[in-house]
């Protein structure tokens, strides 16, 4: 590295000599001035253009002279006088008592990571955190449904006796069959034994029930399985979430979505069947999402390839139908 800045360090020694012989050979013909650009990366002037054309308007004799040096080195150039700016990044905390950090481009920083890096899942992780907070929403309005009910129990058992003692039977158990059901549907809807099934769809379920749509949901799978908690999030929460957006924009009055869970030996079958339009658009078989995004998909696509597994996508009878076999050993 010091060698690379040595031959810099000639190479612009050699220039200024050429051009002060320049100069002396011809006085009057040159009248450029010389604006030197540190920066450690040939792919940094890519940056560049732009800047220079507008102080090249202001200053057409202005001449920019390009010096690449290892990035340590780049700060040194200002503080030896032999680079007017420096193309660096400003890191946080960053104090520089050289010069002046003036802001040219804000750049994306993309990470590669192997398939099985923690980072690589962060989407996976967030969806897992909605819904975890989702679920307890829905767990704290169940509790004060329950703490209201039970508020008002002495209520309920003095409007009991008067039916009794007026002889009012029919009454009775029409009233009956109402506080049933208003106490059924506070409770948390028990779906299949499986934990992360059962707390994702009684989720979502919830959720699209609360905007009109009716569910059906047939699970079929045990307590214990091979997949993953973060790969069923992947799975349901999306097909489910992708049904609810489907349902809401079919323009149809009467919408419902179907959801089949069942494991069969070493292989597990996943169906939702959604009403639709026959507007969804597909590209390479898979449907191209309406907001310009289609991430519910690869994330569906991703935790099933984690299963040798098979997903398929199709539109029938104004029903959107997500299939999806997943390959686990037992």
């Amino acid at each position: 590295q010091e060698g690379l800045i040595f031959l810099n360090d000639a190479k612009n020694v050699l220039n200024i000599i050429t051009l002060a012989k320049k100069r002396f050979e011809e006085p009057a013909a040159d009248e450029r001035q010389f604006f030197s650009i540190g920066c450690h990366s040939h792919n940094e002037m890519y940056l560049l253009p732009g800047i220079l054309r507008q102080m090249a308007d202001s200053c057409p004799m202005l001449y920019p002279v390009f010096q690449v040096v290892p990035f340590q080195h780049l700060y040194q150039l200002l503080e030896e006088g032999t680079a007017d700016v420096v193309v660096a990044f400003q890191e946080k905390g960053q104090k520089n008592e050289t010069g002046i950090y003036k802001e040219l481009v804000q750049i994306p920083i993309t990470g590669v990571l192997p398939a099985g890096h923690p980072l690589a899942e962060k989407e996976l992780l967030e969806v897992n955190e909605q819904l975890l907070h989702q679920q307890m929403e829905i767990m704290r309005e169940s509790e004060k449904e329950a703490a209201r009910i039970r508020h008002d129990v002495r209520h309920h058992t003095f409007l009991i006796k008067e039916y009794v003692q007026k002889g009012e039977f029919d009454g009775l158990m029409e009233y009956l069959d109402q506080y049933n059901s208003d106490v059924e549907n506070q409770k948390v809807k028990y779906i299949c034994q499986n934990r992360a099934v059962n707390s994702i769809l009684s989720v979502y379920a919830r959720k699209a029930e609360s905007q009109g749509i009716a569910t059906e949901i047939d699970v079929r799978v045990p307590e214990e399985l091979v997949i993953r908690d973060i790969d069923w999030v992947a799975i349901l929460a999306n097909i489910f979430e992708n049904a609810i957006h489907g349902c809401l924009c079919s323009g149809i009055s009467e919408n419902k979505i179907k959801i089949y869970i069942n494991q069969k030996g070493n292989k597990v079958v996943i169906q939702c069947r959604n009403t639709s339009n026959s507007k969804v658009k597909f590209h390479n078989g898979l449907p191209v999402s309406d907001k310009g995004g289609g991430i519910g998909v690869s994330s569906i696509i991703k935790a099933a390839s984690r299963y040798d597994g098979e997903t398929d996508f199709i539109i029938k009878d104004n029903m959107f139908i997500t299939s999806i076999l997943l390959n686990i050993n037992v």
